[in-house]
C-alpha cells in the first residue's frame, strides 16, 4: 500500500506499483489516442470549411434552403435564447407549445396534431406562455 514519508510524497509498494504503472500506461494511451482523433476532426471540419460569402446563390439555398435567410435563422436562434430562460416558469404542456412552435418551426395545427389537441387550444398556450413570459420580463425589472 502507499505510505507517506517526511516529504508529503507517496511511496508506492509491491503490487500497488506496479497497478499504478499500468493505469498511467492506459491513462497515456487514451489521452494520446483522444489528442489524435481531436486533431483529425479538427482537419476534417477546417477542409470543409469556406466562408458563407464564398458560397454560390445555389450553395447558399441549399444550406439555407429557399425561404430562409441567415437573417431569419439568427432572429430565430436570438427568439429560442430568450424563450428558454423563461421555460421554468411555463407548464409542460406550454413549454411543448412553444419547442414545437419555435424550435420545430411548426404550424399551430401541425403542433395540435403532434399533441392530440385542437390548433385553438395550442394557440391558447401560446397566448398563456408569452403573457408569463411577460409577467416575468416585468417583475425580474
Amino acid at each position: 500500500m502507499a505510505k507517506k514519508n517526511g516529504n508529503q510524497k507517496f511511496w508506492i509498494y509491491g503490487e500497488d506499483e506496479e497497478l499504478v504503472a499500468r493505469f498511467t500506461a492506459y491513462a497515456a494511451t487514451v489521452l494520446r489516442n483522444k489528442r489524435a482523433e481531436f486533431i483529425k476532426n479538427s482537419k476534417i471540419i477546417s477542409d470543409h470549411e469556406c466562408s458563407y460569402d464564398e458560397l454560390s446563390e445555389a450553395q447558399k439555398e441549399r444550406c439555407l434552403g429557399p425561404s430562409e435567410s441567415v437573417e431569419n435563422i439568427i432572429e430565430e436562434n436570438e427568439l429560442w435564447e430568450r424563450i428558454r430562460n423563461f421555460l421554468p416558469f411555463l407548464t409542460p404542456q406550454e413549454c411543448q407549445v412553444m419547442i414545437y412552435l419555435y424550435i420545430d418551426h411548426l404550424t399551430p395545427a401541425q403542433a395540435a396534431q403532434k399533441m392530440g389537441i385542437v390548433a385553438s387550444t395550442v394557440r391558447y398556450y401560446k397566448k398563456c406562455a408569452k403573457d408569463k413570459m411577460i409577467d416575468a420580463m416585468l417583475g425580474g425589472e
